[in-house]
């Protein structure tokens, strides 16, 4: 549960970073989260996570790139 948090706060993070860089007229919000390959169930978790948060934002409009 930690690492969730954890995960949430870090992208939370990087999106207020992106935000104070744009605004609605001049760009678009590109987000990009590289994550290690799936060989334990720690970073499967990361990457489920990942996946789930990125459909909820493509939803909202913004490009989402997990890798």
């Amino acid at each position: 549960m930690k690492m969730k948090h954890l995960f949430f706060l870090i992208c939370s993070l990087v999106c207020s970073l992106f935000f104070c860089a744009c605004n609605e007229e001049s760009c678009k919000m590109r987000i990009g989260v590289s994550i290690p390959a799936p060989t334990h169930g720690w970073a499967s978790g990361v990457v489920w996570n990942a996946e789930k948060y990125a459909e909820e934002l493509r939803a909202q409009g913004y490009e989402v790139m997990v890798v």
